[in-house]
């Protein structure tokens, strides 16, 4: 059963599991790709409620954001680790992760993008802005840890919530 609510009805369990279990992400109109993310953030932009997400450039799934301009959050209330692992180390552009792991998305309510089909909190999301993380901007520790090998700067979406839900069972 689904059941509408509020965006930040479940705000501090939501933030709780995304790290650091992480939470799932999906994009793509047509052929929906699902990710994992371990940061973001869920509050208040432009008076708008939010869900800010930080995406990798090389990733699969940042190529149908910037397509679409949309995304989903799900955030599974059950264990999911193995589920969580698999679609944050394969890419979408190789596989059908969905088969892979036995994974099942449902339809949107507001929006085409599908959600991964599991108990918990929904977030159906519109990119209202978008930031890219940059050297010139950003702590030299941050770099250094995160970015410096790789060089694999993320791009941060600001989501407009525009429906959320909970999945029960």
């Amino acid at each position: 059963m689904i059941k509408e609510t509020e965006p930040f009805y479940e705000a501090e369990k939501t933030l709780r599991l995304l790290y650091p279990k992480g939470l799932f992400v999906t994009a793509g109109k047509e052929q929906p790709n699902t990710m994992t993310i371990g940061w973001g953030n869920l509050g208040i932009n432009w008076s708008k409620p939010c869900f800010t997400i930080l995406v990798a450039g090389s990733r699969y799934t940042h190529s149908l954001i910037e397509r679409d301009g949309e995304f989903t959050v799900s955030v599974p209330y059950t264990e999911m680790a193995r589920e969580l692992a698999y679609v944050g180390t394969h890419s979408g552009r190789d596989e059908d992760k969905y088969e892979s792991c036995n994974l099942k998305t449902a339809a949107g309510i507001h929006t085409p993008t599908a959600h991964i089909d599991c108990i918990g909190m929904h977030y159906e999301c519109k990119v209202i802005d978008v930031l890219e993380v940059s050297r010139d901007r950003l702590d030299p520790a941050v770099y250094e840890k995160r970015y410096a090998k790789t060089q694999d700067f993320h791009t941060v979406y600001f989501g407009e919530i525009l429906a959320s839900y909970l999945q029960e069972e």
